[in-house]
């Protein structure tokens, strides 16, 4: 596993859902998301680019440390237009050194759309 986009219905990541997935690189976050869990992306150490559609990230729970084991000065957090400022303010994402506001968040909502998944989580054991 080295890319994953995942459902735009999606609620809920699962704790440890990515748990040592060592070659993941790239993962896009749906806007529905509402919750993240404790240590979801532990030991991804090669993740380098997180899209994230959501607009508000203080609607979301997460743990402060999600991306405690990842590269966060290298990692490329894309975000949607006009939020860059409450990113920048809210952890974790405030831990984030390349965060990039970007149109293309739209395209990727089109292009997940297209995805018909009827998933509400992730639980990886």
């Amino acid at each position: 596993l080295t890319k994953i986009t995942l459902p735009l219905n999606l609620k809920k990541i699962e704790p440890l859902a990515f748990n040592n997935c060592q070659k993941l690189t790239e993962i896009i976050l749906p806007s529905s998301l509402m919750s993240i869990g404790f240590d979801a992306f532990k030991g991804c150490s090669s993740l380098k680019i997180i899209h994230i559609l959501k607009c508000n990230p203080s609607d979301m729970l997460t743990d402060a440390h999600l991306f405690d084991n990842i590269d966060t000065t290298n990692c490329i957090l894309h975000i949607p237009n006009n939020t860059k400022n409450i990113y920048c303010k809210t952890a974790p994402w405030k831990s984030f050194k390349n965060i990039i506001e970007t149109n293309s968040v739209s395209n990727l909502v089109k292009m997940i759309a297209k995805i018909n998944f009827a998933l509400k989580e992730i639980n990886v054991n």
